[in-house]
């Protein structure tokens, strides 16, 4: 293998139960170009709460089982030291971020970052896929000028081409016209080029100018978070304001009436986003009332915390500040069950952090004969 292949040999390749994955180091064995395949990478990380939803709740989605024929799945750990070098290669800002590779060009055809539904995954493999292994097909769609642009926005994007990037990705959207099925997906990349390049008066402009026309899942509310972005960065004054109001009109109307097709971290966001914006306005009331909304649908994408309150009375709580256990000195709990509450943002790191202060203190009592 060559190219892009030697940096992924390390890679730790995982089932997510829909798409067979055969990417290792061993040169005898046929990789993604033998086999006439492009590449989908997963790059993610452990701490990533919608990677980890996106792993169990939309990559293990039935629809996608026909994607094996056209793609292998590399999931990349971005948290571990030896896949440094295809992270210099390809930025990754967003967690997730789904890149699609042409095994022949080392080249980037696909680029997605941040959440996204089944059906919005699905569309984004197959368009990329095909622009990697049907040239000649790509060429005669009516569309076919506006996916050109698409991926070479995305290849810049992707190579840190933030001015080129977000060029071409307002080719696509102005090529591809409404009722393209990737208009919104460009339009969302566009905002994002012109966020990273630090061109928020234009990237508040477009926001503007487009929120209405972005579909999807996810889309909508990450298009949002965008143009909040980029309005928080304007000068105080009547474009700002303007600007933090027609986000905050359209987070309110995915709020009210949510995607069929978006799952509960996707609802979730949007609120916490919505959420945000108000406070930055002031509106302190209308945040903490958002904040306290309800999210239905809470199956699987939870934290489950408490329990075993940590504290150093027996008689009131179950473990020490060593997360060892006060009636079984050798049980130690290292779960999320010592977080008796929690604020609104994830515990994941926290708790991360607990497990490995834990290990320590582990550690030094076996060398004294503690345990």
């Amino acid at each position: 293998m060559s190219h892009a292949w030697n940096r992924l040999a390390a890679v730790a390749v995982v089932s997510f139960g829909l798409l067979a994955l055969s990417l290792g180091a061993d040169e005898a064995k046929p990789g993604p170009k033998a086999e006439g395949k492009a590449v989908l990478v997963d790059a993610w990380a452990p701490w990533c709460h919608t990677c980890l939803s996106m792993k169990h709740y939309v990559l293990t989605d039935p629809s996608l089982a026909p994607l094996a024929d056209r793609v292998v799945l590399v999931a990349i750990d971005t948290d571990r030291p030896e896949n440094a070098a295809f992270l210099e290669r390809h930025a990754v800002s967003v967690w997730p971020t789904f890149f699609v590779l042409d095994p022949a060009k080392d080249e980037v055809a696909g680029y997605w970052p941040g959440s996204a539904s089944a059906k919005e995954l699905r569309d984004f493999v197959e368009d990329s896929a095909r622009s990697v292994l049907d040239d000649a097909r790509t060429a005669a769609d009516p569309a076919g000028s506006a996916a050109r642009s698409l991926a070479e926005a995305k290849a810049a994007h992707a190579a840190g081409e933030l001015e080129r990037a977000a060029k071409a990705y307002e080719r696509a959207a102005t090529e591809g016209k409404t009722g393209w099925p990737r208009r919104s997906e460009a339009l969302l990349g566009w905002l994002h080029a012109l966020y990273q390049a630090k061109e928020y008066a234009a990237c508040a402009r477009v926001a503007q100018a487009h929120a209405g026309e972005v579909e999807g899942a996810a889309v909508p509310a990450d298009f949002a978070s965008f143009a909040l972005a980029c309005a928080e960065k304007l000068p105080g004054g009547p474009e700002q304001a303007a600007a933090r109001q027609a986000a905050i009109e359209r987070l309110r109307r995915i709020t009210t009436s949510p995607p069929a097709d978006s799952s509960v971290d996707d609802r979730a966001d949007a609120l916490a986003i919505l959420a945000e914006g108000l406070k930055d306005t002031g509106d302190a009331a209308g945040a903490k009332k958002i904040y306290r909304a309800d999210v239905t649908e809470r199956v699987g994408s939870v934290h489950l915390l408490g329990t075993c309150r940590m504290g150093n009375d027996p008689a009131t709580s179950v473990i020490d500040k060593y997360h060892r256990t006060h009636d079984v000195k050798n049980l130690f709990l290292c779960d999320g069950s010592s977080l008796v509450t929690s604020g609104r943002g994830q515990p994941t790191m926290t708790i991360q952090a607990l497990a490995f202060r834990a290990a320590d203190h582990i550690g030094k009592f076996a060398k004294r004969n503690e345990i």
